[in-house]
């Protein structure tokens, strides 16, 4: 992605739409390019534990979407899948707990298919490249890749950043776009929640 203009690089950037939301998130600035790894090299540089955090992630998913088309008759038997997926996703919450290093530690702001933004205290530079770990907590996964820094811009006395995934295996984006579409269906119930319950008070 050297090559793209930043102008370029913010298409790519909004190409999913972001969604807001507080994660913990892990980013630690590269200064030798020659630590970046190339695509043939990344995936084995992914800790073992993000990938199986992600296999069980997509297993859950692909294992209950047949089931949600069969209607009435599956319904016990998604609940009981669901509450078994749920007991995995307690534990595997609990042990990526011990891959978030506080030193690196920062908030996301919103995040996408495309990218993040987030607040940090220093302003790191517009083309700065991070190696980041997300840490997806309801969906009990975290995401191991890289980025670029977009923009900084000062904000409440904190830099707000604009990051642009470099580096990001394709199932783990799909795990990203997944959980923006569930925080965006919470917030939409969350607002017709809250309409209905302003009729109500009105009426």
């Amino acid at each position: 992605m050297s090559d793209l203009s930043l102008e370029q690089k913010f298409e790519l950037f909004h190409e999913y739409f972001l969604v807001k939301r507080r994660y913990t998130l892990n980013i630690l600035p590269i200064t030798d390019p020659d630590d970046i790894p190339g695509e043939s090299d990344f995936e084995n540089e992914i800790p073992e534990l993000f990938q199986i955090a992600s296999e069980v992630s997509a297993i859950d998913a692909k294992m209950l979407r047949p089931l949600m088309n069969l209607g009435d008759v599956a319904d016990d038997l998604v609940e009981f899948l669901r509450a078994q997926s749920r007991k995995i996703d307690l534990l595997m919450s609990h042990i990526l707990v011990h891959q978030d290093h506080e030193g690196d530690r920062c908030d996301t702001q919103s995040f996408g298919g495309g990218g993040l933004t987030f607040f940090h205290e220093k302003k790191l530079e517009v083309g700065t490249m991070i190696r980041l770990k997300l840490f997806l907590k309801d969906e009990a996964s975290a995401i191991y890749g890289y980025g670029e820094i977009l923009q900084a811009e000062e904000e409440d006395e904190r830099f707000h950043h604009s990051l642009l995934f470099t580096r990001l295996r394709e199932e783990d984006r799909e795990i990203i776009v997944r959980a923006s579409l569930h925080e965006q269906s919470k917030q939409l119930k969350r607002k017709a929640q809250a309409r209905q319950k302003d009729k109500g008070t009105n009426s």
